[in-house]
This record gives structure tokens, sequence and C-alpha cells, in this order.
């Protein structure tokens, strides 16, 4: 009998913002009978050539990827978009200055935090993060270390980040750039999650520019955004993904690898694509 083709097609790991390691994702793909599974890390490719040679211990197809953390100024709102494929220089040239001012706002952060008496550690915080610096959540991780909270995001994640900002948000890149960055490079671009950030109007305007496809499956996505977000990927011809955005315990919820994924429909366009 031949196997299922199942694929996860965006995954976080401890170079970005999860607390799972590469090797530690592939095993657990592996357990979940995944065929397929991409590393889609905030605004880098360093985990690719690694995760090709780890998915191979376990085999499991790699799609090399990146979700690029990007913004919709006509709309004054956040767009994540999926990149796969063999990225490269256009790529890594947008996300260094994104990971360069995340890695600054973060030292904002901290400064204020540690004004307001709460006894942390730059230098421990850098020991919990990963290869692409300190995200929020690695903030976090310190002050439950330090016994000020049980949890990355129960009340005092929402007093410090979320009921009156300390450090406004980095200013991200363009999604048109963003999206062209990665047809350059010969990628695929896939419009991440599109009800998180009732990105739904964009999709025409992107399609304009190369956008090949959208994540439909989704652990955030209701049954009504996946209904309509598949009308929407049929009548544009678009390619239908889906994935957990897996980051662990990192995360609101922690969502199994597999649980949300990509059919053999999809990963069949994608690697023609590729």
């Amino acid at each position: 009998m031949n196997k299922k083709i199942k694929g996860d097609l965006h995954i976080h790991s401890t170079i970005s913002d999860s607390d799972y390691t590469i090797d530690e994702i592939m095993k657990k793909a592996s357990e979940n009978s995944i065929t397929h599974i991409s590393i889609t890390d905030h605004d880098t490719l360093l985990g690719n050539t690694k995760s090709v040679e780890i998915g191979k211990k376990y085999e499991i197809e790699v799609i090399s990827g990146v979700e690029i953390s990007a913004y919709d100024y006509k709309r004054d709102s956040k767009v994540h978009i999926l990149g796969y494929g063999k990225l490269g220089k256009n790529v890594n040239a947008l996300c260094k200055n994104t990971i360069l001012a995340r890695e600054k706002n973060s030292k904002k952060y901290f400064d204020i935090i540690l004004e307001k008496g709460y006894e942390i550690s730059w230098e421990r915080i850098k020991e919990l993060s990963g290869e692409t610096g300190v995200f929020k959540q690695h903030v976090m991780l310190h002050l439950i270390e330090l016994g000020y909270t049980d949890d990355i995001y129960g009340d005092l994640y929402k007093k410090i980040f979320k009921e009156k900002k300390i450090v406004e948000d980095i200013k991200y890149v363009d999604i048109y750039d963003a999206l062209r960055a990665i047809k350059l490079d010969g990628g695929i671009a896939i419009l991440a999650h599109p009800a998180v950030y009732k990105n739904q109007d964009l999709i025409l305007e992107l399609l304009k520019f190369g956008l090949d496809g959208i994540e439909i499956y989704h652990p955030k996505h209701s049954l009504e955004d996946i209904a309509t977000l598949k009308k929407i990927a049929d009548e544009n011809n678009l390619i239908k993904t889906g994935g957990t955005d897996f980051h662990g315990n990192m995360d609101t919820k922690y969502n199994e690898i597999g649980s949300f994924y990509s059919d053999e429909e999809a990963l069949i366009k994608i690697l023609k694509k590729l």
C-alpha cells in the first residue's frame, strides 16, 4: 500500500521562536506519519540546509522555507508570507534588516522592563533565544524562570506587551517587497493564515505580483474562514496549503505537528513548481 502523502508546511524551530530543535521536530513528524515538512522560521533561511540533512535520517522530504514578517501599508495591517524553494540572496537581504530591527527593539523592551523593577538579565535572555535574536517569548521564558509568572501569554504578558505598548513595533518590510524577493529567488509564495490578520482583501492584489497560493488549513482559521478562503483559491487557481504554525510550547496553545497539513494535491503542485 502506498504511503499517504501529508505535509506540514508551516513549522518553527529554536532558530526563531519555538522550543523544539529541528531534530526534535523531525522525530515528532516521523511519529505522526508526516511525509513532507518545511521549517519556516521567521525571517531567516538558517535552518534550511540542516533541515534537509536531518530529514533524510527520518525519511522525510524537506521543502526549504521561510516565513517573512511583512506589512500591508495600504490597509495598516500585518501580513505574513511563506516562501518555499531554494531561496537566496533576495530573501536574505530583505530579512537581514528585520532581524536587526527586532533585536534592537527587544533590547528597548528589556531596558524598560528592567526599569520597572523586574530583575532580569539580558545575557540570560540571549541564552534562551535562537540564532535570529530575541523575541517577546524569550523575555517571558526568563520571567517564568525567575518566578514572576508561570505562563508565557498570561496576565504579565498582557501587562507588559499588550495593555499599553511600551515600545512601538518595528517597521516591517512592505508585503509587495517580500513577495517580490521570493519570486526573484525563484521561490513559491503562499500567503500565510490570511484570516489571522484579516488579509483576505489583499489576496486579489497579490495575484498580480505572482502569489502562488493561500494557507487554508491553520489552527486559528474557523470553518467559515476555511470555506471562504477555499472559494477564493478555487476561483483564482491558487494552491491550497496547510500547516500547524508550530511553535512547540511557546504558542498560546500547543498544536501537534501534522494536525493541520497540506494534502497530496497541494504538495504535488508545489513540488512541480520547485
